[in-house]
């Protein structure tokens, strides 16, 4: 049929095509060279542990928007901490007070989302399934994993940091 000129407008020609292609890569980058000193060597770890395990998690714009986050934020310590839940880890706030224990804590924090979020068990069985000397902690944790679901570790760890009735389920208490 027919067609009116406002549908012409609207064809391949009216727009111009602007590739984005490593725009996320090249904005990390560009980021990663702003964080201060203190905290630069314990990033530089945490990335560099991030990715000999390779996965979905640790993408160009999960690690620009983790270091938009420290940026934000004033490069604090704890807050590059807590802010790990954009690579899908538990939030720690204390990742970065020792820079030699960056690369030791976030395997073992990854080790255990892993656990968490690749069992076919319920909720409550996977925390129990990762033996926890807390008896307390593995409670509270286990109530939150039923009322969250741990099935994208993205959002269940971001409701750890971004909600203060939960802080006490950060890292630092995984024992």
């Amino acid at each position: 049929g027919t067609r009116v000129s406002a549908e012409d407008s609207f064809g391949i020609a009216t727009f111009e095509e602007v590739p984005l292609g490593d725009a996320y890569g090249q904005l990390a980058d560009h980021l990663l060279q702003q964080v201060p000193n203190h905290l630069r060597l314990g990033v530089d770890e945490l990335l560099a542990a991030l990715r000999r395990n390779t996965d979905r998690r640790l993408s160009d714009r999960a690690i620009a928007t983790y270091l938009l986050t420290l940026q934000i934020n004033g490069f604090r310590e704890q807050v590059a901490g807590a802010a790990v839940y954009h690579f899908g880890l538990i939030p720690d706030f204390e990742l970065y007070a020792d820079p030699t224990l960056v690369k030791d804590r976030a395997e073992r924090n990854r080790g255990l989302v892993d656990k968490l979020t690749s069992s076919n068990r319920s909720e409550r069985q996977r925390v129990l399934d990762l033996g926890l000397n807390d008896a307390d902690f593995a409670i509270k944790l286990a109530g939150f994993a039923t009322r969250c679901g741990l099935e994208d570790p993205v959002a269940w760890t971001r409701r750890i940091v971004v909600d203060r009735e939960n802080w006490g389920l950060s890292f630092g208490n995984w024992r």
